[in-house]
């Protein structure tokens, strides 16, 4: 497929590219991020749709101009090597070009994917990002970080005071006494 401007955004609720802005806030594609920068996309990111779909979202800063021959097919080739879960459509988006595949003329063209596609990439952006109790997982997490916090502290306040309350008086009876020593009589 050749990449041609698109007036609107495609159909999986983003708003259109914006040079330096992420796709989405829920990014997951960091094996296909660090692939395609190794071919010279620069500053790429690859996520899902902010309203849910099942799609994946490529967009980058700077490289080959998407609107090129061959780019939009060497960039869904990268995401087809690299992304773990099965997908309906794929967006790629680059200053202001779109270039939209369907995962059926992907695999017709490309073959099978080198995964095994159980998952879709919905399900990954759904569970990993939209988890009903992320909140009690972030709540609980930071509840273990204060109560070892509060404990290291009161493990050092401990230590503190049976340092004054036992080591420290025989020190200081034992420099008095040496001081007393030396005085004259």
């Amino acid at each position: 497929m050749t990449a041609l401007p698109a007036p609107s955004p495609p159909s999986t609720s983003e708003p259109p590219a914006t040079v330096g802005q992420p796709p989405a806030p829920m990014l997951f594609g960091f094996l296909t991020a660090d692939a395609l920068e190794k071919e010279g996309f620069q500053s790429p990111v690859v996520g899902c749709p902010r309203h849910g779909g099942n799609a994946v979202i490529v967009r980058y800063d700077d490289g080959p101009d998407l609107a090129s021959p061959g780019v939009a097919d060497q960039i869904a080739q990268i995401v087809w090597s690299n992304e773990l879960g099965r997908f309906d459509m794929l967006v790629i988006e680059s200053r202001g070009t779109t270039a939209v595949f369907a995962y059926a003329d992907l695999a017709e063209r490309l073959g099978p994917p080198p995964y095994d596609t159980q998952i879709s990439v919905e399900s990954v952006c759904n569970r990993s990002f939209r988890s009903p109790h992320i909140d009690k997982d972030i709540d609980g997490v930071a509840i273990f970080f204060i109560l070892g916090f509060l404990l290291m502290a009161g493990a050092v306040v401990i230590a503190g005071l049976l340092w004054i309350s036992v080591v420290l008086p025989p020190m200081v009876a034992e420099r008095w006494r040496k001081r007393r020593g030396r005085q004259p009589q």
